[in-house]
């Protein structure tokens, strides 16, 4: 190998390097900047960051994040795994398998309580707790699809009921975990929207969802934060503009 061309390497190597570190700041800057403006609680900003990392595709990453809950005890095994199949309802079950497979054996083993595995059962559990966000979201659902896609509401239902009806997480917890994911996703705008909504009926603050949407800017980016931001404004003026809205 010629002097010169080692020169080059050398200078590509240290070049490459610098900007690594340059890349390094940036991120350490964005994290303590976005984290130092929040109020989220240790629990709530371990659930928000693995959700919207999942949502983002960093499942690497959420796979790390898992694991440093789980090793600070700020997160149990029962509430990753309720975390987890949460997710399947936003983002797949392959991607969630995925993710559990990369766990600890302690995660791994952890056992959630699931409906008794009927097709009535789970429908009528799903359509229990879906009815909890939304009071009337089953019925418009199932007036706006019915008939025209029967077998989809006749498996949506089952399917939320086995993601959702674990008492692991509280509701409000559960719905900290879907904003956080719609969010990161960012093809979800009506859901987005929609679980802005049913978040502050169960219990979530506007200040909350705006902490959501500041952490996003560090795990999903800006546009996606201001997505959230803009969902977030968009309901808390309409319902000033109707004080009898639900």
């Amino acid at each position: 190998m010629t002097k010169p061309l080692l020169m080059t390497l050398f200078f590509l190597f240290m070049t490459t390097s610098a900007q690594a570190q340059n890349i390094n700041n940036l991120s350490q800057r964005a994290y303590r900047d976005v984290f130092e403006h929040t109020q989220l609680s240790k629990k709530e900003q371990s659930l928000a960051s693995i959700a919207l990392l999942i949502g983002a595709n960093q499942e690497q990453l959420a796979v790390t994040t898992i694991q440093e809950a789980l090793n600070a005890k700020t997160l149990t095994p029962q509430q990753i795994i309720s975390l987890l199949a949460q997710l399947t309802s936003y983002v797949g079950f392959p991607k969630i398998a995925a993710i559990t497979e990369d766990l600890p054996k302690k995660i791994q083993k952890a056992q959630i309580k699931l409906p008794k595995d009927t097709l009535n059962i789970r429908h009528a559990v799903g359509k229990k707790y879906y009815e909890k966000l939304d009071p009337k979201g089953y019925q418009v659902i199932n007036a706006a699809f019915g008939d025209t896609a029967p077998q989809l509401i006749a498996t949506t239902y089952p399917l939320f009921g086995d993601a959702f009806s674990h008492q692991a997480l509280t509701i409000r917890e559960k719905q900290l975990v879907t904003v956080s994911c719609l969010t990161a996703l960012g093809n979800a705008q009506p859901q987005l929207g929609f679980h802005v909504g049913t978040s502050l009926h169960v219990g979530l603050t506007v200040n909350t969802l705006y902490d959501i949407a500041t952490i996003s800017q560090y795990y999903s980016g800006m546009p996606s934060a201001y997505n959230l931001a803009l969902a977030i404004k968009q309901h808390t003026e309409s319902q000033k503009q109707n004080p009898y809205a639900e």
